[in-house]
């Protein structure tokens, strides 16, 4: 090869490795699923405001999803979603996995105790997404031989689908950031940590008007700074060649409702 067909190659070699090319941000791209098979359960019926719909209930090995398969009327989706929501938190203990403190004689050590609750929503176009869950803060009784805590409670997480039909997916997620100084973290089984934030994601429901499951708890401990917690959550819903992805979020500050 001549000299100057070398420069020549080598030159489009450079341009492909500095400008990398981009997927147009019109294009749809097929999300890449968590790596969770999923186990059918049961399949039930039920009805809220007389109007009657199918429900499938599926598990992740761990946690339980709830698909409302059936196509609502759009006056009774959020009802639905609602007692779908209720289910969940008929079998779900709010303080699964927590581990109390005790004293000497196995009783309960127990600082000053902030509760909050978080509500959240929000829509985007044809996909709803909402996050219901609760915890609270504690300043550790004989601070600092023993630890403050912020903590997460399990909750709820549900997406769904307000336009015509049933999704063709809709996936789920949500996380927790813990920020402090020194913090040791724990979580349910389920969740996955990166630094200070611990995460969850659905694989897909599929077919589906409206996607539950519960959320799970987090909680952070520290002998030095707990400062707040950041509540995170979303859903991707698919429609044919249109994705939907309704986020939101909310900030917890230490000792603070």
């Amino acid at each position: 090869m001549s000299k100057k067909k070398f420069k020549l190659a080598s030159l489009v070699l450079a341009s492909a490795l500095i400008f990398p090319t981009f997927a147009s941000a019109e294009e749809f791209i097929e999300p890449i699923e968590a790596e969770k098979e999923l186990t059918f359960v049961e399949a039930q019926v039920h009805s809220v405001n007389g109007e009657s719909f199918n429900l499938e209930i599926l598990n992740d090995g761990y946690v339980d999803y709830y698909s409302v398969t059936s196509d609502v009327s759009a006056a009774n989706l959020d009802a639905v979603s609602e007692y779908v929501d209720e289910l969940i938190k008929s079998k779900t203990d709010p303080f699964e996995g927590d581990e109390p403190i005790l004293d000497d004689e196995g009783n309960v050590i127990q600082g000053d105790i902030i509760n909050f609750a978080r509500n959240l929503s929000n829509t985007d176009r044809s996909g709803k997404g909402s996050l219901s869950t609760s915890g609270y803060s504690e300043y550790a009784y004989l601070y600092p031989i023993t630890s403050n805590k912020m903590r997460v409670n399990n909750g709820t997480i549900n997406a769904s689908f307000t336009g015509s039909g049933t999704a063709n997916k809709i996936f789920i997620n949500y996380n927790y950031k813990f920020n402090g100084t020194s913090a040791s973290i724990s979580f349910a089984p389920s969740l996955t940590r990166s630094s200070s934030t611990v995460s969850w994601k659905s694989a897909s429901f599929v077919n589906t008007k409206s996607a539950s499951a519960r959320s799970l708890w987090a909680q952070a401990t520290s002998r030095t700074l707990l400062t707040s917690t950041n509540i995170r959550g979303g859903a991707e819903v698919y429609k044919g060649s249109v994705a939907y992805r309704p986020d939101y979020s909310s900030t917890v500050g230490w000792m603070n409702r």
